[in-house]
């Protein structure tokens, strides 16, 4: 999963259960080193299934293959999740989550 932030940075769910976020600008001249990564975001050896970005920029949303959905301070994504919502089976590997507009709520 992979989506850009209104910054135009870009934000990566890996295979590995982490999240990667990429200065826009530094990819666009070549360099693919992630500036910022929450490692243990989803269970190592799960799929993350969609990744978004609240319109402020400031909010991660992530939905994995672990039965779960993360709410992240993009800030501190090195950090632990701001809410973890578990017992959410996802069976398919096209799960999405999304925000409302305005971003008062996310489903």
């Amino acid at each position: 999963a992979i989506t850009f932030a209104p910054s135009g940075d870009i934000v990566a769910a890996c295979d590995d259960g982490s999240i990667k976020m990429f200065d826009g600008r530094a990819v666009a001249k070549g360099v693919t080193r992630a500036n910022v990564e929450a490692k243990t975001a989803h269970m190592a050896g799960t799929e993350t299934t969609c990744v978004r970005v609240s319109e402020d920029g400031r909010t991660l949303l992530s939905r994995g293959r672990d039965d779960t959905l993360k709410v992240w301070d993009v800030r501190k994504l090195s950090g632990a999740p701001l809410k973890s919502f578990g017992n959410l089976e996802n069976l398919f590997d096209t799960t999405e989550a999304i925000f409302s507009p305005g971003d008062h709520l996310f489903l």
